[in-house]
């Protein structure tokens, strides 16, 4: 009873414990998810995604690797350096500038509309100095917070949830920010259609990772065609499920065209299902 009693008074339940647990090897895994996101057709299928519903209006080749480190100055001074995860410019004549970043979280930061903000403030700040002037409009940044932990995020999505607000008739005039947030448990199993990449598949080990009769239904059964084009996805896939169960080796991979090598690989997915619970 005393033991229950401190783990309440801390604000964490073994239940809340349980949830929030990430992936095994979650760093190994982050490392390898974003690697696959650098890819500029995986970057712009993400976010057409979620900004179009999976309408192509992004190019991938109007895409620009961006320095992902940001520094806040003070007299010209670096008194502080901050890191994103990954950002891009998009470029167009038609739709204009766009810089895009992704923070990928396996856990729920409670901090995250804050530190969103302040990684958006430096990139605004830099185009202001740049211009030595702030006559001239600035290109708007999109940051989504994508979560491949357990469940729902549970923490703020704006800056206000975070604030000790009694009094409800300042609420309005107090500045707030929100951030977007995608859920890997949130994309839907037949949104396959809205991806152009293998995109959707990882997402779905990430949201089926502790479900195998899901995970191979699928991942392997219905992904595997575009798996098998893709490695730098089945290797994202075979980390988050922590065995291998898209493989495909590089002599297979050279003759697949030719039939039989193909036929060797279907019949051990085959199994990999059998054995996962897919009958």
């Amino acid at each position: 009873m005393k033991n229950r009693e401190k783990r309440e008074k801390r604000g964490k339940s073994v239940d809340e414990k349980i949830r929030k647990k990430p992936l095994k090897g979650m760093k190994e895994i982050n490392n390898k998810f974003l690697d696959y996101f650098k890819r500029k057709d995986v970057f712009a299928d993400f976010f057409n995604y979620y900004l179009y519903k999976g309408e192509r209006v992004i190019d991938a080749d109007s895409l620009e690797e961006r320095d992902g480190i940001g520094y806040v100055k003070k007299k010209g001074r670096v008194v502080e350096e901050r890191r994103r995860d990954l950002i891009k410019l998009m470029s167009d004549k038609e739709k204009g500038y766009l810089l895009l970043a992704i923070e990928e979280q396996s856990r729920v930061d409670r901090r995250m509309p804050v530190r969103v903000m302040g990684y958006d403030y430096i990139r605004y700040d830099e185009q202001i100095k740049e211009e030595g002037s702030i006559k001239k409009k600035l290109i708007p940044i999109i940051t989504v917070v994508l979560y491949l932990g357990d469940g729902e995020w549970k923490g703020p999505r704006r800056l206000q949830e975070l604030l000790d607000i009694r009094d409800e008739r300042i609420k309005e005039y107090i500045g707030d920010y929100k951030i977007n947030v995608v859920e890997a448990s949130k994309v839907e199993d037949d949104e396959y259609s809205k991806f152009e990449t293998a995109l959707y598949y990882i997402l779905m080990s990430a949201k089926y990772y502790k479900d195998q009769r899901s995970l191979g239904r699928i991942v392997v059964e219905k992904g595997r065609e575009r798996l098998l084009e893709d490695s730098d996805a089945r290797e994202v896939i075979n980390s988050i499920a922590e065995k291998e169960v898209i493989g495909l080796e590089e002599e297979e991979e050279k003759e697949r065209e030719g039939g039989e090598k193909v036929c060797e690989f279907l019949e051990g997915v085959r199994e990999a299902s059998y054995e996962m619970g897919v009958r």
